[in-house]
């Protein structure tokens, strides 16, 4: 069974801090970048930044269920860690992005018109499994989540409070 272990938390909220940091920086990178093939990898990188705050948010949320005081402040940021438990499920066994960088236009108009990256997006419902698909209840439930709280926005709000929730969280539990 699993237990709180405050060293392995700490590892993993910086692993979490530091994708965190490099999600960040790398996307200012991109940002008014062209949308060419080129920019195809170092998207893909940011989504690889996303994806390992992901799994280490979920399995944190595993560790830290464990104990009394997280259970009891758990119910403040559920729906969030649902929804980014739903993104984590999704991205592991579909092998499919759930994030998409975001073109814009930008202003005079020049032709060839041209897209830039403005933002990376959590992917709309219709690049996600039918929700009969989903096998369970609580899939289910992590997929209406998704739906609420993320498809269709911006996904560095999100990724932002999971690093403050667990950072928050990790600190309170101490050792």
């Amino acid at each position: 069974m699993l237990t709180y272990n405050h060293h392995k938390a700490d590892n993993a909220l910086r692993l979490l801090q530091l994708a965190h940091d490099q999600w960040t920086y790398g996307l200012k990178a991109i940002q008014g970048s062209k949308y060419t093939e080129e920019l195809r990898d170092r998207a893909l990188r940011q989504y690889g930044y996303a994806f390992t705050m992901l799994l280490l948010a979920r399995g944190l949320d595993d560790m830290c269920k464990t104990t009394a005081s997280y259970t009891a402040t758990r119910a403040r940021m559920v729906d969030l860690l649902e929804a980014t438990r739903y993104a984590a499920n999704h991205t592991v066994h579909q092998l499919s992005a759930v994030g998409q960088p975001i073109g814009v236009i930008t202003w005079p108009l020049q032709w060839p018109i041209e897209y830039t990256v403005g933002h990376m997006e959590w992917v709309p419902e219709g690049h996600l499994p039918a929700a009969s698909d989903e096998k369970d209840d609580a899939q289910r439930r992590f997929r209406a989540r998704y739906l609420e709280l993320l498809a269709g926005r911006d996904m560095s709000p999100a990724l932002a409070q999971l690093r403050w929730w667990f950072e928050e969280q990790v600190l309170a539990l101490g050792s």
